[in-house]
């Protein structure tokens, strides 16, 4: 019993300690803001982690009317509680319906519709 016990007890540290998919998680939120005079739409991804170099978003797509408009690729994240990226958007209309779709590299994806001016 005690031998099971302290398997146990190495098994759970391994578990914590390691960064695996088991405990990845998708973004969790995303935050927009325009500039209409600059045509710039700016995305906050919180996707709090780690280590942002092994644990990131590590693409975002910015999306018209359900068409991949605009692709952004990263290999590490801006920070340990969010990411950030800008698009220029000088073809968007009031009446265009706008997601931003943010992709975890271990595990999972948020997709939200932007209000446009």
């Amino acid at each position: 019993m005690k031998k099971v016990f302290i398997c146990l007890i190495f098994i759970s540290i391994f578990l914590i300690t390691s960064q695996s998919p088991a405990i990845a998680h998708p973004p969790t939120k995303i935050t927009t803001s325009q500039d209409v005079a600059g045509k710039t739409l700016t995305i906050l991804i919180d996707h709090q982690v780690l280590d942002p170099t092994k644990h990131f978003i590590w693409r975002v797509n910015l999306i018209k009317n359900g068409n991949v408009m605009n692709s952004v690729l990263s290999n590490h994240q801006a920070s340990k509680k969010n990411h950030i990226v800008s698009f220029a958007f000088a073809d968007i209309k009031p009446s265009d319906i706008i997601e931003v779709e943010a992709f975890c590299n271990i595990n999972g994806k948020l997709k939200e519709k932007v209000e446009t001016r």
